[in-house]
């Protein structure tokens, strides 16, 4: 069975399939074969879109009016095993429909993609927003820190940052402590940053520890490779003191195409099979072999960390919000994809010059860094890993940002902007006129989620439905809810 829906005036129209691939035969070409799906799984694809005669033959379930229109279907091989996607595009009256489907042959993740931000699911209902508490209550944030925050992939840093044994950076996981490094075996671990006699927090930034980590407070020693408890002062007098027991709290690290994550909970899935996909998507961009040349520091915003993650999931207010972006983006072929664990992004830029003096040098100036194509040029894109680490695609740098909670209304951003070690004069000028700009989406932004949260503070209101363009908000908003348990509300 496929089931999906369309977009494009906002109604819903149903698509069934039944025997899946006997159908699927029967609507594309006969002229272009339909392969069977090799060991690593195939998939159809939406942005590969092959003709179809117009008006033969329509899915089960389209309208009588619309048999005079265009179908159009597109194939793509998926790692996913089992999944297949359809990409079908429906002219009628003159408006352009597109139909997202999806078909599952044997059991299987569900995923999403979307040309015009469309999200696939087994039984499409219209996204929903939070209600207002999620972004009011303590309560919630607590069951956040408790259920998401100590159950998911955090950001923690760059492998650059861990260059040769013994060196270290500290990271926090929600609200918990992290300390990562890397061992005198080159194998880098890390573990909860906390002494385990009276529960000081054992470093602070990053640097470099040698051999061993001594607590600055009684002096309790830990190995800085596997970190077993090696020395306690005045071990005599204590009546009980098994050392062997009072080792460093392990957390789990993993790394994303350069980029480390830790995990506190042990049973958790792992990053790889999260995000998918996703590491081949960033191989391009080298980012193992980029270097951090420059950091925004920890920056704030006046608002629930959720909001400042939907405003960052939408392109919705694109248009209305950030006039720069507007200048730049081909906000028409502006879209997304949603997965399991992540959402990508794709903002095509204008082939026109900017009306802004600043954007028309970075335009004239910008070259894709090594490993990227003329292809690479003209686009920004945006992957999202939920739930609050951003990595931004941008043919000069990337900037990987963070949204760690504060507070209820607080949100604290940790930034990080990484580029080819050698930098020529244009690549800079580039990477500063490219701040230049989203600083300033920034302090739009900052505007924005701080008057949603005084907004939502009003009695009685309850979100509005979302458009097509805030389906990863959506997307977003589900994830939250199944991770507190809270699934129908």
């Amino acid at each position: 069975m496929i089931v999906d829906y369309v977009q494009g005036d906002a109604r819903l129209v149903r698509l069934a399939l039944g025997s899946a691939l006997g159908q699927l035969a029967g609507l594309a070409d006969p002229a272009l074969p339909i392969a069977p799906a090799p060991a690593q799984h195939q998939a159809l694809h939406p942005l590969a879109l092959l003709a179809h005669s117009a008006g033969r033959r329509l899915a089960a379930g389209a309208q009588r009016s619309d048999r005079a229109g265009e179908l159009v279907l597109g194939l793509r091989r998926e790692r996913q095993p089992g999944v297949f996607f359809v990409g079908t595009v429906v002219r009628h009256a003159g408006v352009r429909y597109h139909v997202m489907m999806h078909l599952t042959t044997k059991s299987a993740s569900v995923r999403g993609s979307g040309e015009n931000g469309h999200a696939e699911g087994a039984a499409p209902a219209a996204p929903r927003a939070l209600s207002p508490r999620f972004y009011l209550s303590a309560e919630v944030l607590q069951r956040e820190l408790e259920t998401v925050f100590s159950r998911t992939w955090q950001y923690a840093g760059h492998v650059g940052d861990l260059p040769d044994a013994g060196r270290y950076l500290t990271a926090t996981a929600g609200d918990q402590p992290v300390l990562v490094l890397r061992g005198d075996d080159g194998e880098i671990r890390a573990f909860r940053n906390v002494c385990r006699h009276r529960g000081s927090q054992l470093l602070t930034g990053s640097g470099r520890c040698k051999k061993a980590i001594r607590c600055r407070y009684h002096g309790w020693t830990y190995n800085a490779t596997d970190g077993r408890l090696l020395g306690v002062p005045e071990h005599r007098g204590y009546a009980e003191l098994d050392k062997s027991k009072l080792g460093l709290m392990p957390a789990r690290v993993e790394t994303l195409a350069g980029l480390l994550f830790v995990n506190l909970d042990p049973d958790a899935p792992s990053l790889a099979s999260q995000t998918g996909d996703l590491a081949e998507r960033l191989e391009r961009y080298r980012l193992s072999e980029l270097v951090r040349f420059s950091d925004f520091g920890e920056t704030s915003q006046p608002a629930n960390w959720k909001l400042v993650a939907e405003n960052y999931l939408e392109g919705y207010h694109v248009p209305i919000a950030h006039p720069s972006l507007m200048r730049l983006y081909d906000y028409k072929r502006y879209g997304f994809e949603l997965h399991d664990g992540w959402a990508w992004f794709e903002a095509p830029l204008r082939d026109s010059p900017s009306g802004n003096r600043l954007e028309r040098l970075y335009q004239r100036v910008v070259r894709p860094m090594p490993g990227l194509g003329p292809e690479d040029r003209n686009v920004w894109r945006y992957a999202f890993v939920y739930p609050n680490t951003t990595i931004d695609l941008h043919p000069d740098q990337v900037t990987v940002w963070q949204m760690v909670p504060a507070g209820v209304e607080v949100t604290k951003d940790i930034w990080g902007c990484f580029g080819p070690e050698r930098r020529g004069p244009l690549t800079r000028l580039a990477q500063r006129l490219n701040t230049h700009v989203n600083s300033g989406v920034l302090d739009e932004d900052i505007d924005l989620v701080a008057a949603v949260q005084r907004g939502i503070k009003t009695h009685g209101y309850e979100p509005g439905p979302l458009a097509a363009k805030e389906g990863a908000v959506g997307w977003f908003a589900d994830r939250i809810r199944a991770d507190l348990g809270e699934v129908g509300t």
